[in-house]
């Protein structure tokens, strides 16, 4: 009904009224947004750790091959 309708504050604070309801999940946000932070972290923390381990991998694996090359 209201996107039919003009812009009137009704309308703007039914919107706010349903994502403030939304965003506190039911009394449980602090439990899902947190679930959310943690699983995010860990996805960026993972990415991280395996480039780190094959930056370095690939040191090691080009030290190795300089050794070989002085011989």
């Amino acid at each position: 009904m209201c996107a039919a309708m003009p812009a009137s504050a009704g309308c703007e604070n039914n919107w706010k009224r349903r994502m403030s309801e939304w965003l506190a999940m039911g009394g449980h946000a602090v439990f899902v947004w947190s679930s959310f932070g943690l699983a995010a972290a860990t996805v960026l923390w993972n990415i991280w750790a395996a480039r780190a381990w094959m930056r370095h991998a690939r040191d090691e694996i080009t030290e190795i091959w300089d050794e070989d090359d002085g011989a």
